[in-house]
């Protein structure tokens, strides 16, 4: 018998100063190898992973008691409000509990400018309304823009600008924001071109003859031959 004691004595495996029976020293040696693998598989140590691993189980954790305790709140404000009892204090512990939850409320949708299913129509139309008009400005901004190209020396219609000036000024009109834009200029021009319809040395026969109008005279028999005479030869030379 003491044979047998040395001989399972003498099988003892020691590691880092620790006796091992042959059997817990190959589930070492196996751990061993299959932790070296993963550090190579992972091109890292695990005793850095260890720590990281242990704090990450604790915040999951953390994070599940107080979903936990969210669910509940929940469900405690809901039998309040069935019975009829609950607060306004309830009712934003509620409303917290939910966003942690990660469950949307109308009023953070509200604020976020998200849309809801009941709004998209309007929404929708809404949006189409406005590229309407915005192509409505666009298409008279380049019907402007070739009426006024600066080939009859008026200033020459610049979309942008115009455009720009109009929001600025909350004008509607872009024709009246040009002509505001460019209100010296062209009255100058229009003065000029009224001028230029003006011909200068053109007098009329009244002007000539000092502006004086022959006085009527009345047709009788004394006086009807010479009348006829004079319209037919013109009136006698003296």
């Amino acid at each position: 018998m003491e044979e047998n004691q040395n001989q399972e004595e003498h099988l003892k495996i020691t590691i880092n100063g620790q006796e091992y029976d042959p059997t817990e020293a190959q589930d070492f040696i196996e751990a061993g190898r299959k932790t070296r693998e993963l550090e190579k598989q992972y091109n890292t140590s695990l005793d850095k992973v260890w720590p990281g691993y242990g704090q990450a189980k604790g915040q999951v954790s953390q994070l599940e008691r107080e979903l936990s305790e969210a669910r509940s709140q929940i469900e405690e404000f809901k039998s309040k409000q069935q019975a009829g009892t609950d607060t306004n204090a309830d009712l934003a512990e509620a409303k917290e509990a939910a966003r942690r939850l990660g469950i949307p409320l109308k009023e953070d949708l509200d604020k976020e400018g998200y849309i809801r299913k009941d709004q998209l129509d309007s929404f929708l139309e809404e949006r189409l309304s406005q590229r309407d008009a915005v192509n409505k400005i666009l298409k008279e901004a380049d019907t402007l823009e070739s009426k006024y190209d600066g080939s009859d020396g008026r200033p020459k219609f610049n979309k942008k600008v115009v455009l720009a000036y109009a929001q600025a000024y909350g004008q509607t009109d872009l024709e009246a924001a040009y002509r505001d834009m460019h209100a010296d200029t062209l009255s100058a021009w229009e003065k000029q071109q009224i001028a230029a319809r003006t011909k200068p040395g053109l007098n009329t026969l009244a002007s000539q003859r000092g502006n004086k109008q022959p006085g009527k005279v009345a047709v009788n028999k004394d006086n009807a031959g010479d009348l006829l005479s004079e319209a037919l030869w013109g009136s006698k030379q003296e």
